[in-house]
């Protein structure tokens, strides 16, 4: 996968852990990675003002829901709601005020299935669209196996918004957040650095190690154990390759 916007069907294997659904997953995500794309004719004053409000004028929620519904039924990779029966909410995204995930507890409390609303699909560019989603949890399970992400499929989220249905094991045994410094002293240990700032962080600075950058390692995202180890459940990471 790079930045010219293609993926095999491997990458999402090993995302999918070998399930009979990772071709069904694979061709959804082919066929919407530009699926809100859109080619208005907007007058000059109606342009500047969606700029002005850092929504891209070329794209279409709306239009890009529709698509991955309707694809990820024909691929036979949409759960329906009676997914969550057997769950218990623990973070509503959109009561807290966070951007992304509604997470559950699984009824084996062992994992946590996570709703992700593609917040951060907001165009058809590469460092926007599904692809970069792949590669930012590709990346997570790189460089954190420990709490690694399973994509299952996708789903209506309690919003009534089409999400990505991931799973990711439950850390349990947790004594605290993690402080700034314990964030800081690990990622330093781990030959990260701090480097410049990136588009796709928001206009932040990011961790680099020259493979890897991450965004968002902040304590509200990173748990420390009573193993004394350090969680990292929430972080933003993306491959070097696939942002150049």
């Amino acid at each position: 996968m790079d930045n010219q916007g293609t993926m095999d069907i491997s990458t999402i294997n090993r995302l999918v852990g070998g399930q009979q659904e990772a071709y069904g997953i694979y061709l959804t995500i082919e066929a919407c990675n530009s699926g809100g794309s859109i080619s208005p004719n907007y007058e000059v004053e109606e342009l500047e003002e969606l700029e002005a409000r850092g929504l891209n004028p070329y794209w279409d929620n709306n239009v890009f829901r529709k698509k991955l519904k309707t694809q990820a039924l024909k691929n036979g990779v949409w759960f329906e709601k009676s997914y969550l029966d057997n769950k218990t909410l623990l973070h509503d995204q959109k009561s807290i005020g966070t951007s992304e995930n509604d997470m559950y507890l699984d009824a084996n409390g062992k994992t946590v299935t996570k709703l992700n609303n593609f917040s951060y699909v907001k165009g058809a560019e590469y460092y926007h669209n599904l692809f970069a989603v792949v590669d930012r949890l590709e990346s997570h399970n790189s460089l954190f196996p420990d709490v690694a992400y399973i994509i299952k499929g996708f789903m209506e989220n309690k919003n009534g918004f089409p999400a990505l249905v991931l799973q990711q094991s439950y850390v349990n045994s947790v004594e605290r957040n993690a402080t700034k410094e314990e964030i800081e002293i690990y990622l330093t240990s781990k030959g990260f650095t701090i480097s410049g700032l990136r588009s796709w962080s928001n206009g932040h600075k990011v961790w680099s190690n020259g493979v890897f950058e991450l965004f968002d390692a902040r304590p509200a995202n990173v748990l420390k154990g009573f193993d004394r180890q350090l969680y990292f459940v929430d972080t933003f990471p993306h491959s070097v390759k696939y942002m150049q």
